[in-house]
């Protein structure tokens, strides 16, 4: 699913520097698409202010860029916060951090750097519009546009991760839409099984949506899937190919049933 990423947020925590976990994030991203990245190092509340939090910072802040420097990450921004000042709620003499509600620290320049970002993540992804583009605004505008809607006609890739049964409700299925978009009533296809099954419903983070288009993690509930017989798979549009051709079901091969 790291096809759908446009921009990597690496959260290091910087009172204990780049960890195992962080390590492998980062082969993770190095793999993905994604070329765009933002090192945020958290908890710097946890540091008492002045010359010993700007040390730590900028220790860890050169041990990152030595890190990234074979990577195509390298140069990528780092910047200092404090999310959720004493979140952890270990008091260590400034009162930022002891009292558990402070300020955030840093979150405005967060957010300008990622709203900086976007845009140009975006563009890469759009591979031949983009620089077609050539730098002009409308022109790069026009291109995010048509990237995006060529994403949308693009014929639907649903990764599932989950399924699970729900008394008197139906099989419920939670994935990812890597590609095209998803509707209410629309008949989709699983591949493996061979069978056709319509969305009876969807849900958005438990809000009930009509359609899901890509990038967008979504819930869906369908009737006579037996829950057992998917965990970890991809489903497409009925009609589309590897789907059943002029759009009929074919055999439930033992996957059916009420859920």
């Amino acid at each position: 699913a790291t096809q759908i990423i446009d921009v990597f947020l690496l959260v290091v925590d910087v009172t204990k520097g780049i960890q195992t976990q962080t390590a492998e994030c980062l082969v993770l991203a190095q793999v993905s698409p994604c070329t765009t990245m933002l090192v945020v190092l958290n908890k710097i509340d946890m540091l008492q202010e002045g010359k010993e939090r700007d040390q730590k910072v900028a220790k860890v802040t050169k041990v990152i860029h030595r890190v990234l420097e074979g990577t195509k990450f390298a140069g990528c921004k780092v910047v200092a916060a404090a999310v959720r000042p004493g979140g952890a709620g270990k008091a260590n003499g400034n009162k930022e951090s002891s009292g558990g509600g402070g300020e955030s620290l840093g979150l405005e320049s967060i957010v300008d750097t990622l709203v900086s970002a976007l845009p140009r993540a975006v563009l890469e992804a759009a591979g031949a519009m983009a620089t077609a583009a050539g730098g002009k605004e409308e022109a790069a505008v026009a291109a995010m546009a048509a990237a995006t809607k060529a994403h949308a006609d693009a014929p639907l890739i649903y990764a599932v991760d989950h399924c699970f049964a729900i008394k008197g409700q139906g099989t419920v299925l939670t994935g990812t839409v890597l590609q095209g978009s998803m509707r209410a009533n629309q008949m989709l296809h699983i591949p493996r099984l061979r069978v056709d099954r319509k969305v009876k419903s969807m849900q958005v983070f438990k809000r009930q949506v009509q359609s899901a288009s890509r990038g967008e993690r979504v819930a869906i509930c369908v009737t006579q899937l037996d829950p057992k017989s998917i965990e970890r798979d991809y489903l497409c549009e009925s009609g589309e190919p590897g789907g059943p051709t002029g759009g009929g079901s074919t055999s439930d091969n033992g996957a059916g049933g009420s859920a």
